[in-house]
């Protein structure tokens, strides 16, 4: 149920657009802190970078697939950070142009579901005009509680057209969405024999509406969510989020063939993917089982961040590999050190714009079918590579 309050003022009537085949992503930065019982525990900074491409359309709503990419950023050795890819998850979900959401299968992906909700009504929007609807949050409870089933509660939220803002460089309109937290859940099975048993909070955010192309331009928000526990114990996460939407598209033919003209070689192959171009730099010569580029690595890695500076727009994966030797945990280190060695050398040499999105992927040796034969020399040294991925969306 939604309910309208109207103030005079400038007028709007807004929509989401979604036409079959529309691409675009979210980025959003989290910054938070954590408090067990009154105490700060830590803090923690998160990008969740969500991809979306609409399927088709079904009268007035679209089908979406979505993809959710968390990465955490963390010291990896020496002066050397980064944002390291922590989880991944696709979902399918139905949208209507009012901005209410259907999930299609159970995911605990979208986080929020019916924000931002335009009234479903053709009278324009005033400034100062209010409105309300339920929503939802949902939150995956396996990690920290061992809880397998994705906790999902209903919130009360109050929207207000607040008016014309730019953001990003983009004329918007600004919508203040906010609601409180209240909800206790049922008891819950938990491998940690502790649960939520009261749930309070609030959400504050700013969603900048750009009505051209009937998509948030991003939103600013502050937040604050406490469990109360079974056991007694008190967690609360409290921070602010900040979020960028921008249209993409997938990268052409011409673009990929400039990148493997400039770059292949017996060692550096260039190949198209579902996610975009991939250069493999094969056989990447670190010192013997560690991490520190050979002198001879430095020229490969000019020419890849000279291609790498014509795509400043795009997202870039760094996945690292090794080959079968040492330990499970101390290949997955070394491919972890590996890909963040060959991001600091390219951000050296200009490849990377000040806001562009980089995330690191450490595989160690696992991956489904190596590149090449572990118990050879010559396999061993295949599969001594450095993957980065320019991705289309």
């Amino acid at each position: 149920m939604l309910t309208v309050f109207t103030v005079a003022g400038f007028s709007q009537v807004l929509r989401f657009q979604l036409e079959p085949r529309k691409q675009y992503k979210e980025v959003k930065t989290i910054n938070e802190s954590v408090y067990l019982n009154g105490e700060f525990s830590h803090s923690a900074t998160v990008s969740e970078k969500t991809a979306s491409l609409v399927l088709e359309r079904e009268d007035d709503r679209a089908l979406v697939r979505t993809s959710v990419t968390d990465s955490v950023y963390k010291a990896i050795f020496g002066e050397i950070s980064g944002m390291v890819l922590d989880s991944s998850r696709e979902f399918d979900y139905y949208r209507d142009d009012f901005g209410n959401i259907e999930m299609v299968s159970d995911s605990v992906f979208p986080v929020l579901r019916n924000i931002p909700v335009f009234p479903d009504t053709q009278e324009p929007l005033t400034v100062g005009q209010k409105w309300y609807n339920r929503a939802q949050e949902s939150h995956d409870l396996k990690e920290f509680f061992g809880i397998e089933e994705p906790l999902v509660f209903p919130v009360a939220v109050e929207n207000e057209l607040l008016g014309r803002r730019e953001f990003n460089g983009r004329d918007c309109y600004a919508v203040s969405v906010k609601y409180n937290i209240y909800h206790k859940p049922e008891p819950m099975k938990s491998v940690y024999n502790a649960y939520p048993v009261k749930i309070t909070g609030f959400s504050k955010r700013t969603v900048y509406w750009d009505e051209a192309v009937g998509l948030p331009a991003g939103s600013d928000e502050t937040f604050s969510i406490v469990f109360e526990m079974s056991d007694g114990q008190i967690l609360e996460y409290k921070g602010e989020a900040h979020s960028k939407t921008t249209q993409t598209r997938i990268l052409t033919e011409e673009e990929f063939a400039g990148v493997k003209n400039a770059l292949e070689d017996e060692i550096t192959k260039v190949d198209q993917t579902e996610e975009g171009i991939r250069i493999t730099l094969e056989n990447i010569q670190f010192t013997a089982e560690s991490s520190a580029l050979m002198p001879q690595e430095r020229t490969r890695l000019d020419a890849v961040a000279g291609q790498l500076k014509e795509f400043q727009d795009r997202d870039i994966v760094i996945v690292g590999h090794t080959a079968m030797a040492g330990t499970e945990e101390g290949r997955y280190q070394l491919s972890e050190r590996r890909a963040s060695v060959v991001f600091d050398y390219l951000t050296g040499k200009g490849a990377f714009g000040p806001a562009q999105n980089i995330v690191l992927v450490p595989m160690g040796a696992k991956q489904p079918h190596p590149e090449g034969d572990n118990s050879t020399p010559e396999g061993m040294a295949k599969n001594r590579r450095v993957e980065i991925i320019i991705q289309n969306n």
